[in-house]
């Protein structure tokens, strides 16, 4: 049975996944940056393997790190999609618009209340009506 906490923890999906993406990608890019640190000797002459081993294995992290990189987009793709699609099927357009912007647009309940002119408790209110509402849904739906 889906309450409150179960359905917050399934909005919160995204942003899992979004951190998730965003901390593949530092270390790609970390990657990449070491591979182009590596001084690879092209003179011709016989140095060893040490360099070249090095190097041939920083690549294939990369390409490891891309694949995951790549199903971690497409993941965050498929998670945001199906979230939006349970938020718009709630009744309210507070509600949907307080749990789009907090679980999909990651913002707080602060700012939301701020930009529509209305206070804390009413943000909290709308969310925990909205969370009510998906909690029914995902009961439902299984």
């Amino acid at each position: 049975m889906y309450r409150r906490n179960e359905a917050r923890r399934y909005l919160e999906q995204y942003g899992r996944v979004t951190e998730k993406l965003i901390q593949t990608e530092r270390e790609l890019e970390k990657l990449r940056d070491a591979a182009e640190r590596m001084e690879i000797n092209l003179d011709g002459l016989p140095h060893g393997t040490g360099t070249s081993d090095r190097v041939g294995n920083v690549v294939a992290e990369i390409v490891d790190y891309e694949r995951e990189l790549n199903a971690i987009q497409l993941q965050a793709i498929q998670t945001r999609r199906e979230i939006f699609q349970v938020i718009q099927a709630i009744l309210g357009a507070h509600e949907a618009m307080v749990l789009s912007e907090l679980y999909i647009h990651g913002e707080s309940l602060a700012n939301i209340a701020r930009r529509c002119r209305r206070s804390y408790q009413w943000a909290d209110e709308m969310r925990r009506r909205g969370l009510d509402q998906v909690a029914d849904l995902l009961e439902h739906r299984v």
